[in-house]
């Protein structure tokens, strides 16, 4: 009884938060500096079809964002009574196969009888801790993700209203840009630090098998935000010297 009062209560709380969020981001992306999005828009013009589908993902990633933690905490607690739970998680990990290690086991066509690398791999398991660092990093995620779809949708609703060059889309695709970077950081250190963790507990009795952290960072997604900051100056640039033919004119 006590804990359906604690979930309960947690659940009235989440719901608040998520509506003065939604109402937030509802207020401060439905319009564009001073003017309303205009109707006259052609219905089937490519800013009304990208915007379209934009919505689409827009309600898919929100609708996540709500149901994502309630759904996941509800079920690790219902299914931590069950004996034979467990759930497969996806985790990068650095690997380790030792062929010399293992008894009647011939090798042939490599010159060390020894396997190594990093990859994602799905360990089938019953970690309560595995669970809920699943559930938070996926829930950043689809944060992410939703945030991202945002500043894309009001960059192509300036667009229909016939603002190309602004310095609100420059700030928008900076924003982009920062997230960016900063997701491209944070997530090899969750992989390496959180999820490490999770795969130090992984033991076998040989050493012909080996699971341990591993660390790899991307620097493609680094360079793309940086561009992103890069053209986000030039568009601010643009939009100044734009602004500025507009007042001599």
């Amino acid at each position: 009884m006590y804990s359906i009062f604690i979930l309960g209560t947690a659940l009235v709380v989440y719901i608040f938060v998520v509506v003065k969020i939604s109402l937030c981001v509802k207020k401060k992306y439905n319009w564009q500096g001073d003017k309303q999005l205009s109707n006259n828009t052609a219905k089937w013009s490519l800013t009304s079809i990208v915007k379209r589908t934009l919505d689409f993902f827009l309600a898919i990633f929100y609708a996540i964002v709500i149901l994502w933690l309630p759904v996941l905490v509800v079920m690790a607690i219902s299914q931590q009574q069950v004996d034979t739970w467990g759930f497969d998680v996806p985790a990068y990990a650095g690997y380790s196969f030792d062929f010399n290690q293992l008894q009647n086991v011939d090798v042939s066509g490599l010159r060390h009888p020894e396997i190594s690398g990093k990859s994602i791999i799905t360990f089938d398991t019953s970690s309560i801790y595995a669970w809920y660092l699943f559930a938070a990093t996926q829930f950043i995620s689809a944060m992410v993700a939703l945030f991202v779809v945002i500043q894309i949708r009001a960059m192509v609703m300036s667009l229909q209203s016939g603002l190309s060059f602004s310095t609100e889309n420059a700030s928008r695709i900076k924003r982009i840009g920062i997230v960016t970077i900063v997701w491209n950081i944070i997530t090899p250190l969750n992989q390496y630090y959180s999820w490490g963790a999770f795969i130090k507990e992984i033991v076998f009795n040989t050493r012909a098998i080996q699971f341990y952290p591993a660390f790899e960072l991307n620097v493609l997604g680094l360079v793309i935000g940086l561009l992103l900051m890069v053209l986000s100056g030039l568009l601010n640039e643009a939009a100044q010297i734009s602004r500025e033919q507009e007042l001599t004119i």
